[in-house]
């Protein structure tokens, strides 16, 4: 390779020969302003993740049909797992870009991977950032406007690097966090994803941020992993209410400090995936019958009440602590069968129902994600499994609640004790 096609900036370690040669390709495949006028690139490297990287410019004409908006955190193996979110068509913020793009407004600091070689090698740009910004400049060159446009381009990126950039790329919009931790299950590997595949929680990926459609999230997926096992683990909580064992927002934190060999003995737990299933079931049957209810269905939050995290999160617990007791774990997992056409979570009850202790702005059981909420819903399930009621009824909520208050203010009686001389 000819050293005038780049200068390298002085902080980076000399490029490998593959990063060289990925250079070269880019520049003959890929008219920029820099090789079209013989200006070297300056090639520069990432200080933190030590990516290599150019800023070029790339005229409309150059890049349209060669943006690949399907890029993938890992092509090799979850080529069909995309890093970027969905595209907004609608969004006003969008709409705006692309009226501005036909105007001539010109964007810069577009990220994408030059990548000529795999899956879809007819769109060589694999774009981790901006792709709005992108499809605007694309937008515009069916208008008949071709001006150049500010790229940075990688070459050569590990997987840890993808994400890397994904995740810093998108930090200047509002990004869920729920996109974020997606991004990076597929950096962990494909054995969550394949999991809930194979109990049938996706179908093929997880949802980017909440939504109504009931697909899961994968910070989802890790708390139902995590306290089914918290549950399972647990060995005298039926006895004494152990329900500070139970973990929310920080399920997530514990999930990730699994190093690999740990996450997939998690994962291969056949009382784990028969658990999956049977919550799978349960959440689309809940989904099922509030469609079919005129009524109920004009509230989202009832159709999606499985996937709440308080209510997914103590599910899972009880599914856990309840394989110590087979059965009323096979009471628990008939919820679903015994309610016949009714939703198997009460939705209604739950969102009527108001303990006197309760401020006037609680919105009804399974709406927060507090312990405390936790707790009366862990004793509902672990009631619902001992009684003989085939579903969650008023007056088994009622129970519950009293049930968990009882045992928190003995909780706080003995704590109190223990402080007196």
């Amino acid at each position: 390779m000819k050293n005038d096609l780049f200068v390298q900036v002085p902080e980076g370690k000399q490029p490998p020969k593959n990063i060289r040669l990925l250079i070269e390709n880019f520049r003959n495949d890929i008219e920029s302003f820099e090789s079209k006028n013989n200006y070297p690139f300056y090639l520069l490297q990432d200080g933190k993740n030590e990516a290599f990287y150019i800023d070029c410019h790339l005229s409309a004409n150059n890049i349209y049909d060669k943006l690949d908006y399907e890029a993938s955190l890992d092509p090799e193996e979850q080529d069909d797992i995309k890093a970027n979110r969905s595209l907004l068509p609608l969004h006003k913020l969008f709409l705006k870009m692309q009226e501005d793009a036909k105007k001539g407004r010109q964007f810069n600091d577009i990220i994408v991977e030059f990548m000529s070689s795999g899956s879809r090698a007819d769109k060589p740009l694999k774009i981790y950032g901006g792709q709005h910004r992108a499809k605007s400049i694309e937008e515009s060159y069916k208008a008949g406007l071709n001006r150049y446009h500010g790229f940075r381009v990688f070459f050569g990126l590990t997987i840890a690097q993808r994400n890397d950039i994904a995740q810093v790329s998108n930090a200047n919009i509002n990004v869920p966090m729920d996109l974020l931790d997606r991004m990076q299950e597929t950096v962990l590997g494909p054995q969550l994803r394949n999991w809930c595949k194979t109990v049938g929680l996706i179908s093929k990926e997880f949802a980017e941020k909440k939504n109504n459609e009931g697909i899961i999230t994968a910070r989802m997926a890790r708390t139902f992993v995590i306290n089914f096992h918290l549950g399972k683990e647990n060995k005298d909580a039926l006895v004494n209410r152990a329900h500070y064992n139970l973990a929310s927002n920080e399920a997530n934190e514990k999930y990730l400090k699994l190093n690999h060999n740990e996450r997939i003995k998690l994962l291969e737990d056949s009382s784990l995936a028969e658990a999956g299933k049977i919550f799978a079931k349960l959440h689309k049957k809940q989904m099922e019958s509030i469609r079919k209810d005129p009524e109920l269905s004009k509230f989202n939050e009832f159709k999606t009440k499985a996937l709440t995290p308080s209510i997914l999160s103590a599910w899972a617990f009880v599914a856990g602590l309840l394989q110590k007791d087979k059965k009323r774990l096979e009471k628990f997992y008939k919820l679903q069968d015994r309610t016949k056409s009714k939703n198997p979570l009460s939705a209604q009850e739950m969102s009527e129902y108001k303990h006197l202790t309760d401020h006037k702005t609680y919105r009804g059981l399974g709406t927060r994600s507090d312990r405390k909420e936790r707790g009366k819903l862990i004793e509902l399930f672990l009631l619902y499994s001992e009684k003989q009621e085939p579903t969650i009824t008023h007056n088994l909520i009622d129970a519950a609640v009293t049930n968990f208050l009882t045992f928190s203010l003995e909780e706080e009686r003995k704590k109190k004790l223990l402080r007196l001389k």
